[in-house]
């Protein structure tokens, strides 16, 4: 089984979603992405960390389109190794991507101010946007 090493440490456990639940996911997804874009020239670490939501929700979307979801412990980087398994031969690249920032939104929003260049942020912006677009099309029809 492809998530086994996941379900036995308890980091992740089957959960029927319904579609609503879904969906809803991948709206928040989308809203994440345009207040990232409004919020981009005020505040980069907060775009950064705006971006990084919409990741987040879209795997979570994913994760509970088939049928699973996060236990709470380590609950982001649970998500992206679940995602990583799921999808990593599709979008491995994008995936390490955004969990090295991850790493930095972290730091960006809990330990150290103004570490996120406008650059930065507008470059992960640009992928996160590739990579919603991507998981919506990968759930298209399904949902």
């Amino acid at each position: 089984m492809k998530y086994k090493n996941l379900l036995d440490s308890g980091k992740i456990q089957a959960f029927d979603a319904s579609r609503e639940e879904v969906l809803n996911l991948l709206q928040l997804a989308e809203r994440d992405l345009l207040t990232a874009e409004k919020v981009l020239e005020l505040n980069t670490d907060w775009a950064f960390s705006i971006t990084y939501s919409s990741t987040l929700q879209a795997s979570k979307a994913y994760m509970f389109h088939i049928g699973y979801r996060p236990s709470s412990f380590e609950a982001h980087k649970t998500v992206f190794e679940f995602i990583s398994i799921a999808l990593g031969d599709q979008l491995g690249k994008i995936i390490s991507f955004i969990d090295r920032k991850r790493k930095k939104r972290h730091r960006a929003i809990y330990d150290q101010v103004g570490i996120v260049s406008i650059k930065e942020a507008n470059e992960f912006l640009a992928i996160a946007k590739e990579y919603v677009r991507e998981i919506v099309k990968l759930l298209g029809s399904t949902i």
